[in-house]
């Protein structure tokens, strides 16, 4: 069957291409989460919030997060691991470009739990790469995939560094968006 195939097959170019992608999904997750720290100050001049309304911003993506893994757990189920990650993604990157289109607090508010949906069914990457290695290397090659999360923070952290006072959090906002924007190139 085909996972004989894969376990035949052993490590190669496609397992590290699997690894890569998955491991740029985790970087553009990592990325989204850490935009709103670089981002806050100048989204409550922007939108004049309160300090309330700003810890309500910087949680609603997590409150997106607990509402998508049932849902992409079924999505996967009935359409399969790889469009459900790819629907993932494109619902991460087009969430994190509407937050920067965003003109209202609600709106942006949307955005941000739209990302956090999306975000919620990345896990789905880990699943299908520990299921396409072959079974000797799987856990020690998923477990690299651990090693993109932090490239994601410091993307985020060097693009604020560099871009957030020429380009404003608007512009952050499409900066964090890039990772999941390659992942996607990648991934087809």
């Amino acid at each position: 069957g085909i996972n004989q195939a894969f376990q035949e097959a052993g490590v190669g170019y496609g397992s590290f291409l699997i690894i890569l992608i998955a491991g740029m999904i985790f970087c553009a997750d990592s990325a989204e989460i850490s935009l709103i720290t670089y981002m806050i100050k100048d989204v409550q001049e922007s939108f004049g919030l309160s300090d309330a309304e700003v810890i309500l911003l910087e949680q609603v993506a997590f409150a997106g997060q607990l509402l998508g893994p049932v849902w992409w757990g079924r999505w996967a189920d009935g359409w399969g691991r790889r469009p459900t990650i790819l629907l993932c993604a494109c619902t991460v990157m087009g969430f994190g470009i509407i937050t920067a289109c965003a003109q209202t607090f609600s709106q942006l508010m949307l955005a941000r739990a739209g990302v956090g949906f999306g975000i919620s069914g990345i896990f789905l990457s880990v699943d299908i790469a520990c299921e396409l290695l072959p079974k000797e290397s799987a856990g020690r090659l998923s477990s690299a995939l651990n090693f993109f999360w932090p490239f994601g923070s410091v993307f985020t952290i060097l693009c604020a560094y560099l871009f957030l006072d020429i380009w404003g959090w608007r512009g952050l906002a499409c900066c964090a968006a890039f990772p999941m924007f390659s992942a996607l190139g990648l991934a087809y």
